[in-house]
């Protein structure tokens, strides 16, 4: 039984390891910024990371993508979104 327990704590660790970090931000212009780290699922994950952060921003069928940057830095290979949001 404490076997099964640790393994069920390992697999739950390891699947919070794999989430992408996602960062929003909003400039003062009104665009906002939102950056997905890719991790275990790799960049495709971090463009549907990227696009559920948009419509939380501002809803659904309303974001506009202005710029995307794939690059990497410290913390490792990320998807940069820049967009806006629809008049309602």
């Amino acid at each position: 039984m404490t076997y099964l327990r640790l393994a069920v704590l390992l697999a739950a660790a390891t699947l919070l390891e794999s989430c992408s970090p996602v960062a929003v931000a909003e400039a003062p212009n009104g665009d906002h910024t939102v950056t997905s780290y890719s991790r275990l699922f790799g960049l495709k994950e971090t463009s549907v990371e990227n696009r559920e952060a948009a419509l939380d921003a501002c809803g659904v069928d309303r974001p506009i993508v202005f710029d995307e940057k794939i690059g990497s830095d410290p913390n490792g290979l990320y998807r940069r979104w820049t967009f806006g949001c629809a008049a309602p």
